[in-house]
């Protein structure tokens, strides 16, 4: 602490341990100390406007009583963790880094833009994020270690929804759960060996000097990044299909692939840089035409399966194994998961806009019905039929026991999660130094954090 005190002018804190009496901090940034740790109010003022753009009617002094709660809690959590020497593996640590890091790359062009961006290169971002990426997961393990045993009962369950007052109940939506089965038309051999001789062409012409990235804005049919030149930014093993990977993990920066198939069409691959056991490349992907030949025959067969499914000669889920074509979901029985929100419900309202062609198949269906085979453009650009099920059916309603007991059963044992952590910290704040800035003292929790404690 004695380097911090010599800094600027003087405000009082408050402090939580009797081994401890007020201090005069001389920073006038500080808003918060625990232990060691320093928390700045420029910090909290950054966490707590991004907290506000997505919620422009919340109070702003309420969100910064929010964010520094959580901050003091998380430093509470690290220091024990800490003593109780909690090993964080350094995969785990890695895992972190890397995942927040693409995140920020995918909202850019390329890497070369955000390193530019930022005045730092992937590796220095790692370096500089890698502490507050270990601070996070020493507080995380701490915290499973002491709610990891806490359990709700079906009565807990009752006692919680029936302490909500009915006007501050939520109101939902009608909702729907989706299952389907998906067919593809496939390409002839014909229409496969055109687009086999145009990138071989294309190959050719890359080996002679052209740009990659010139003839992939020309060419290529991947919607998602073709404007780009082809960039796929940085992926590791997984992301993408194992007929890709294996390809473009053999190859060294620069070097063009040879022609790939995978379900998407057929791919060019350049690698452009490596990092750790993450690659950097770009594509070039040509689908080959489908006849209507194709289409019509799918169709058929389609419709085959509907009429079989519609007269119970043929299980649902059965007809999913057998004949979907959609990995994404067979696995699971053919069920959709909505990008928007995580969970596999759709709104109805929102499947409007979401994807019209869904809303028109299933809106006279009901529990339990089926839709005619219908064609249909997957994320990928691929035209292919399907049939939509309607596993389940909510109608629009106010949150109740019968209709959302799973629901509320994870709010339940948020919330006693919750109790079981504030419980714990009666005795885990008794030796650890706290101080708040006097202008933070109104905040709701600030008497946990500083109130006297009895040795």
């Amino acid at each position: 602490m004695a380097s911090l005190l010599v800094l600027v002018v003087t405000f009082g804190f408050a402090q939580t341990s009797e081994h401890t009496k007020p201090v005069n901090l001389t920073i006038d940034d500080v808003v918060a100390v625990v232990g060691e740790d320093v928390i700045l109010k420029s910090d909290v003022e950054k966490e707590a406007g991004g907290i506000l753009l997505d919620n422009p009617d919340a109070e702003e002094t309420a969100v910064q009583c929010q964010v520094l709660d959580q901050v003091i809690l998380n430093r509470v959590l690290k220091t024990h963790a800490l003593r109780d020497s909690l090993f964080i593996a350094p995969d785990q640590i890695e895992y972190q880094l890397n995942t927040r890091i693409q995140y920020f790359v995918n909202q850019v062009p390329s890497v070369s833009d955000f390193e530019e961006y930022y005045g730092k290169t992937i590796n220095q971002m790692k370096a500089s994020l890698r502490p507050l990426v270990l601070d996070y997961l020493l507080a995380e393990s701490k915290k499973e270690e002491v709610t990891a045993s806490v359990r709700v009962t079906p009565a807990e369950v009752k006692r919680f929804f029936y302490r909500v007052p009915i006007d501050q109940l939520p109101y939902y939506n009608a909702e729907v759960e989706l299952a389907q089965i998906v067919m593809y038309p496939k390409p002839d051999e014909e229409a496969r060996s055109k687009v086999v001789n145009q990138l071989d062409s294309i190959k050719q012409r890359i080996e002679a000097g052209e740009k990659f990235t010139d003839l992939a804005i020309k060419y290529s049919q991947d919607e998602s990044n073709a404007a780009q030149g082809g960039d796929l930014s940085f992926f590791r093993k997984g992301q993408m299909v194992p007929e890709f990977e294996d390809v473009a993990f053999k190859l060294t920066p620069g070097e063009v692939s040879r022609i790939v198939e995978t379900e998407f069409g057929f791919h060019l691959i350049q690698a452009i840089e490596r990092r750790d056991e993450a690659l950097h490349a770009r594509h070039i992907l040509i689908r080959p035409e489908v006849a209507d030949t194709q289409y019509d025959a799918v169709e058929e067969e389609m419709q085959s399966i509907y009429r079989k499914i519609n007269s119970d000669s043929l299980i649902f889920e059965y007809a999913v194994d057998l004949y979907s074509e959609d990995d994404n979901t067979k696995a699971l029985g053919g069920l959709l998961f909505n990008q928007q929100t995580g969970t596999s419900y759709y709104e109805i309202d929102q499947l409007i806009d979401y994807d019209p062609q869904m809303y028109l198949a299933i809106d006279d269906l009901e529990k339990d019905e089926i839709s005619e085979p219908h064609l249909f453009e997957d994320r990928y650009g691929r035209s292919g039929y399907r049939i939509l099920y309607i596993q389940n059916q909510r109608d629009a309603h106010q949150m109740n026991l019968e209709d959302d007991f799973e629901t509320i059963k994870e709010r339940a044992l948020e919330f006693k999660k919750q109790q079981t952590l504030y419980g714990w910290l009666d005795e885990a704040t008794k030796d650890i130094f706290i101080a708040i800035d006097e202008n933070y003292r109104a905040c709701p929790n600030t008497p946990l954090w500083l109130r006297k404690k009895e040795g």
